[in-house]
């Protein structure tokens, strides 16, 4: 699943691009004033686009990664108010018409499967990548089923059915396998965990 949260402190920035991202590819979007209140909602998982104000990015983007533990990938779109003469893909203008605001979202929202669309991994199932993308991540089997909200046995079968399709039995091979593959960053996962 698909999530876009924007953080941003005006209601009506909020309000406006709430209403034109209703359009938008995402399965959920979230307004939010300050990233604190994203501690409200621990439940949180899947692929997650945040919007929120360049100037601010830089203070939230660690915090932001150490209170979505559930996310499987974290893209960020920065929040331009001045118009500059340099917009980069992962920049909006607030001037912006609402279509290209729209195609950009989508644009990101796309770019999380695309990877997998482009190459398939030994016709690994989007529930095993979900899977093996948290067992890259450290998770233990119990951890994993209570993110995704399955039981611990469909995720010991799912660990099962990656082990048959990869040859990889161990959750260290298997974080080397996600990395390779470039489904997960490398800054995503705990070295401790190689080891």
């Amino acid at each position: 699943m698909s999530k876009v949260i924007i953080i941003c402190d005006s209601d009506i920035i909020l309000k406006g691009l709430s209403v034109i991202l209703s359009d938008c590819n995402a399965d959920e979007v979230f307004l939010m004033h300050h990233k604190k209140e994203l501690n409200d909602y621990p439940h949180l998982s899947g692929y997650i686009l945040i919007i929120l104000p360049l100037n601010i990015i830089n203070d939230y983007e660690i915090q932001l990664k150490q209170i979505l533990i559930n996310a499987i990938n974290i893209k960020y779109l920065h929040l331009i108010f001045e118009e500059k003469t340099s917009i980069t893909s992962s920049d909006i203008y607030i001037g912006d018409n609402p279509a290209s605001i729209v195609k950009k979202v989508n644009e990101l929202l796309n770019s999380f499967w695309t990877k997998k669309v482009i190459e398939p991994i030994n016709d690994l199932t989007k529930r095993e990548i979900d899977v093996l993308l948290l067992v890259a991540k450290g998770l233990a089997n119990k951890e994993i089923a209570d993110k995704l909200s399955i039981s611990i046995h469909t995720v010991i079968s799912h660990r099962k059915n990656i082990s048959e399709k990869t040859g990889i039995k161990s959750a260290s091979g298997l974080t080397m396998y996600a990395v390779l593959k470039k489904l997960i960053d490398i800054d995503e996962i705990s070295t401790s965990d190689l080891i």
